[in-house]
């Protein structure tokens, strides 16, 4: 197995043939993903380790021609955790190795300006070979590597996060603000590569990116986003 054929699979499900109702959709790739998730010789040596001192390395695998989804792998040293966000899209996730603690929220909020803050309604714990997924934009979670060890995880998202990005909640004010998260190996769709080196985009790059916004965000905000802490 390697990258090329994990892209052809999710390809052949998610690209081809009619409109699957979202549930089977996802049910789907976690099929298609356990193999991946079982054996990682597939993977490059070079992503199993984490490059960030603090946080998490994200790692762009692949796409669809047409966006339709995109694969990432997360790495994750002992302690790591992520912010509060979402993800403006269904998502798939397996764990490769270690263990990953997902904490689930709700949002209060009606806007991104709006202080009411976020209630946490669950946690699960995932081990080598588990498996979860979430449907809407609504999902808001914040995931921990609450092992001993290096974590990787194989994800699947509807929503380009290195191109489109997420809205992330900020404990100390209270709010809601956007923010991208550039991959670590810097590919993945023209706009995403020009984006993390901060060249000028082309009108035509930066269509998707208006597309998803006004198809996914429901918070009213600029074009521009910011980096926030991983």
């Amino acid at each position: 197995m390697n990258i090329d054929d994990l892209r052809v699979a999710l390809d052949n499900h998610l690209c081809l043939g009619k409109e699957r109702p979202l549930v089977e959709l996802v049910s789907k790739v976690e099929q298609i993903l356990v193999p991946f998730v079982a054996d990682c010789r597939w993977l490059p040596p070079a992503y199993f380790k984490p490059i960030v001192k603090e946080g998490f390395s994200q790692y762009h695998l692949c796409s669809s021609r047409f966006e339709k989804w995109h694969a990432v792998l997360c790495v994750w040293p002992a302690g790591a955790e992520t912010a509060i966000h979402d993800h403006g899209g269904w998502g798939v996730v397996g764990i490769i190795k270690g263990e990953e603690t997902t904490v689930w929220y709700r949002s209060k909020a009606v806007s991104i300006t709006d202080s009411r803050g976020i209630d946490e309604i669950g946690r699960t714990v995932s081990r080598k070979g588990d498996f979860h997924h979430f449907l809407s934009r609504d999902y808001i979670h914040r995931v921990i590597n609450s092992g001993t060890s290096t974590a990787i995880s194989l994800h699947v998202y509807e929503v380009n996060l290195g191109l489109v990005g997420r809205n992330q909640f900020d404990p100390e004010d209270g709010v809601w603000c956007h923010c991208t998260v550039p991959y670590d190996n810097n590919v993945g769709s023209e706009f995403a590569n020009q984006a993390t080196r901060g060249k000028k985009v082309s009108f035509k790059a930066v269509l998707p990116l208006i597309w998803y916004r006004r198809k996914i965000y429901p918070f009213p905000n600029s074009l521009n986003t910011t980096l926030y802490g991983r």
